[in-house]
């Protein structure tokens, strides 16, 4: 048989005859592979995004998984700057959902640095964001430490790694781990897996719990582990609010917000033992004294012996949670104030990262 090969004219006349056929694919739901295709090469477009910004940014990591992918992006000289700083986000968090409020952040701490009174030259600090876990999506998959746990054996690695690359090249680094929300979970408990040396601070803000119970825990110098907890603000939201000391829920009547996911984790524990204890009988007695005594999300954060309290006053939430009341508090740590100036959270968490807390 012969085939005759004809050159094609593609003109707009052919492309709309081409557009007006039906194609009997199109109408298909696409394959769980090809979604994860999808998912995979959209998260990829959006490192090569956050990379293409300038000359500060960099690709620190990337690993493409199942249907996403992990990734951490640089801001600044990561390789040699005095300072390095790593963000883990928590909860909800994706790389095209999240990645850019997060640079935004580590933006924010290499300002504060830069700018008076800490006067440090901008090229001594930089920042990395780590989403280099699966964040859980939502409040049902945040109620155990699973994730975090999991996940801290990546970022405890990764920080090893950071830290080594750095004084084979000899250049030693003051290395801080920066976790929010969910994100300080995991963080809190990769600090305890890490190569003694390797941490100089661990900052925990907005966090549900350490999963740790004594500071003693933690691969990190005495002294050096700080926690931020937003201070309430006079809004219309009345309702219940955890205690931050650990103590019962407060009742407000529309005129006070609290950062409801400080100590979360550790609430819903010790709930959990008490239902266990209620329904479980006598095995179940044994249980929930072992979670009362061991809660997975570990001690109340704001009343943990060795660990150091930085400002509560927070700024500005970030822009995709200013509408959303019940958590905009949760989101407004490292920010700046209405007014413009560095909130005295931002503040603290610089000095922190630059060696020149308090």
């Amino acid at each position: 048989m012969v085939r005759l090969c004809l050159p094609v004219v593609w003109g707009a006349a052919s492309r709309a005859r081409v557009d007006a056929v039906d194609d009997p694919f199109a109408k298909l739901a696409p394959t769980s592979e090809q979604t994860d295709a999808q998912n995979v090469l959209a998260d990829l477009l959006k490192v090569k995004e956050c990379a293409d910004k300038g000359a500060d940014y960099s690709i620190v990591l990337v690993a493409p998984q199942a249907g996403r992918v992990y990734a951490a992006i640089g801001v600044g000289d990561v390789d040699r700057a005095s300072n390095v700083v790593t963000l883990v986000p928590g909860m909800s968090t994706t790389v095209r959902a999240s990645m850019d409020d997060f640079l935004k952040r580590a933006e924010r701490i290499r300002d504060v640095a830069e700018s008076k009174p800490l006067s440090v030259d901008a090229s001594q600090t930089a920042g990395v964001v780590w989403m280099g876990y699966d964040a859980p999506p939502g409040v049902w998959d945040a109620k155990t430490t699973g994730p975090a746990r999991a996940g801290a054996v990546s970022l405890a690695a990764f920080m090893d790694g950071l830290n080594g690359s750095r004084e084979a090249a000899g250049w030693p680094v003051w290395l801080t781990l920066f976790g929010h929300s969910y994100g300080s979970t995991t963080s809190s408990i990769a600090a305890t897996l890490t190569a003694p040396g390797t941490l100089d601070n661990l900052i925990l803000t907005g966090s549900p719990g350490t999963g740790v119970m004594d500071a003693s825990e933690w691969n990190v110098p005495a002294g050096q582990v700080y926690v931020s907890a937003a201070t309430p603000r006079w809004v219309e939201s009345p309702g219940y609010y955890p205690d931050p000391t650990g103590g019962p829920p407060i009742e407000v009547e529309g005129v006070v917000d609290h950062d409801d996911v400080v100590n979360f984790g550790v609430h819903a524990d010790r709930v959990g033992a008490v239902a266990v204890g209620v329904l479980g009988g006598p095995v179940g007695a044994v249980w929930a004294g072992q979670i009362w005594s061991d809660p997975p999300f570990g001690h109340v954060v704001t009343d943990m012996a060795g660990v150091t309290q930085l400002s509560g006053d927070t700024g500005v939430p970030s822009e995709d949670l200013a509408d959303i009341g019940v958590v905009a508090l949760h989101g407004s740590y490292p920010s700046y104030t209405e007014a413009g100036a560095p909130s005295g959270s931002l503040t603290d968490i610089t000095k922190v990262v630059v060696g020149r807390y308090p």
